[in-house]
């Protein structure tokens, strides 16, 4: 087996795989979700950092938000991932929370998932496609 066909299968099945991880995580998290309970919170500050994005770097908005839960008692929290588009502070998000875990984390609800799912799954298909076309290329033409 050629060394290009092996370092070319093996570049794609770890795309596929962390395609398949980020899935897992997306469908994940829209489980837990389903059980708890959503309300509006109100961004008291947001904590910006930088990311590497293509040849630049990308500014990331993680908020600290506020709530009031099922109770009537005002909770905070700092998101744990960066937020798209979020809002300065004064502004609203919706929070998803857990009304029998008082003490319980809480987080931002994302976005849709279907085009997160769908990129996703659209990797995984193209990691294997391409890695079969290499496969048969090498068997056919590489010898």
């Amino acid at each position: 087996m050629p060394v290009w066909l092996v370092i070319g299968l093996v570049a794609l099945f770890g795309c596929g795989l962390l395609c398949v991880v980020n899935l897992a995580r997306l469908l994940a998290g829209a489980r837990r979700r389903r059980g708890g309970a959503t309300t509006t919170g109100r961004v008291l500050q947001v904590e910006l950092g930088y990311e590497s994005a293509g040849e630049g770097m990308a500014t990331t908005r993680t908020p600290l938000v506020e709530f009031a839960d099922g109770s009537g008692n005002n909770r905070r929290f700092r998101n744990s991932e960066p937020v798209d588009a979020c809002p300065e502070p004064g502004g609203t998000l919706p929070v998803w929370f857990d009304p029998a875990d008082p003490a319980g984390s809480a987080e931002v609800v994302p976005g849709p998932l279907t085009g997160r799912v769908v990129t996703n799954l659209f990797g995984i298909a193209l990691s294997v496609g391409i890695g079969l076309f290499l496969y048969w290329f090498a068997a056919r033409w590489a010898g």
